[in-house]
């Protein structure tokens, strides 16, 4: 069974132009001596099908066996990571908090000099 799903969340064509490197990536290695001698696994990436429709509409094809990145990063989140984003706090807010919170303890401290001559 061929599961399809549309996507309208972000950008397809990227997505599309992505597998089709790697459709040709797969036959370059598909066509190289030396892949076929000493890799017996028969090296290639698994590819899926992305039909766009427009700029923001698609079709994906969806493969058995995988989940999405964005599921997997979100069961790495702690407990206050996850109360954050469920805040609605935006990721672009929270990046520059991070950065300056890091760059405000990686500061040195201003000693005080006199000039005196």
């Amino acid at each position: 069974m061929i599961t399809k799903t549309f996507n309208s969340e972000e950008e397809i064509r990227p997505d599309q132009r992505i597998e089709a490197l790697f459709s040709i990536t797969n036959d370059l290695y598909h066509d190289d001596a030396y892949c076929h001698q000493y890799n017996s696994a028969q090296m290639s990436i698994r590819t899926y099908k992305v039909i766009s429709m427009s700029t923001k509409l698609g079709i994906v094809k969806w493969l058995d066996n995988t989940r999405p990145l964005k599921e997997l990063i979100e069961e790495s989140y702690t407990t206050s990571e996850r109360d954050i984003i469920t805040q609605g706090q935006h990721s672009r807010k929270l990046y520059q908090e991070y950065v300056i919170n890091d760059f405000q303890k990686s500061k040195p401290t201003a000693k005080s000099t006199s000039n005196t001559m």
